[in-house]
């Protein structure tokens, strides 16, 4: 089994500027995608751009294919 290349820098930048409007599939797709351009050949699943946001305090509505924010409750 090979080790899955943790997130760099601009695509967690990347998860975060496009959960508001991406789907988590469409995420992992789309940085596999720019992956592959740059020759690494990890795949970038849906639970790593899922745990990505978590880790990061951003959580979505509820749905299947939602992309809309939760907002915190403090705000």
């Amino acid at each position: 089994m090979t080790k899955i290349k943790r997130f760099s820098d601009s695509e967690k930048e990347f998860v975060k500027e496009t959960c508001g409007f991406y789907t988590d599939m469409r995420i992992a797709e789309e940085l596999t995608r720019i992956r592959r351009g740059l020759d690494i050949k990890e795949v970038v699943t849906i639970d790593q751009v899922r745990k990505a946001r978590y880790r990061m305090g951003l959580s979505k509505e509820s749905g299947r294919g939602v992309c809309k924010l939760r907002k915190k409750d403090d705000e």
